[in-house]
């Protein structure tokens, strides 16, 4: 049911910044972006920011660009091994404190199987995993952000957008692989 992931080998290819489209970014409701790419996903919040466009972005690993990143976003997502060594105890309440401390209007730390913690504003929430029979983990983090993103799309308010990203990403682990286990808006819903 767990999966390792192995990072290394040739550097991921780069946009081109210049070969962007400022009027998407402009025009979109959302913008998602993760810090594998730090200057185009850097260009792109900064003007999604001025356009008024809410940001959010992925966060797994330190690295260059990614804390100037985290700055622009309404909503960042890290990860709880971008925040300490996993297992150290307190890690994750110190690390939401370093997000809040910026102002977003969501921020959220994934604990995996130990769902997440987020604050808003001065509140700060625990959103618990939902209990499955895990086939395979590949991509429960990505499904984690689909879901948040979908439920902001809704409406949702905090506490009900955790819980629906929850939702996605523990369904999502019922399959072999990233995409077989995500399952239907109706099933979503009706584990809601």
């Amino acid at each position: 049911g767990e999966r390792s992931v192995l990072a290394g080998g040739e550097p991921l290819p780069r946009l081109s910044v210049e070969r962007l489209d400022p009027g998407a970014i402009a025009g979109a409701g959302l913008l998602h972006v993760d810090a594998s790419d730090p200057e185009a996903s850097l260009w792109a919040a900064r003007l999604a920011r001025e356009a008024g466009v809410p940001v959010v972005v992925d966060a797994d690993r330190a690295g260059d660009g990614v804390d100037a990143l985290i700055a622009l976003a309404d909503f960042p997502v890290v990860s709880e091994s971008f925040i300490a060594e996993p297992g150290s105890a307190g890690a994750w309440e110190e690390g939401l404190e370093k997000l809040a401390a910026r102002r977003p209007r969501l921020a959220v730390i994934t604990r995996g199987d130990r769902g997440c913690v987020a604050r808003f504003g001065e509140e700060q929430i625990q959103s618990p995993a939902i209990p499955v029979d895990v086939r395979d983990t590949t991509g429960a983090g990505d499904a984690f952000h689909a879901g948040l993103i979908w439920a902001l799309y809704r409406g949702y308010g905090p506490r009900q957008a955790l819980a629906a990203a929850n939702t996605l990403a523990g369904l999502s682990c019922r399959g072999q692989g990233a995409q077989q286990g995500l399952p239907d808006e109706e099933t979503v819903l009706a584990s809601l």
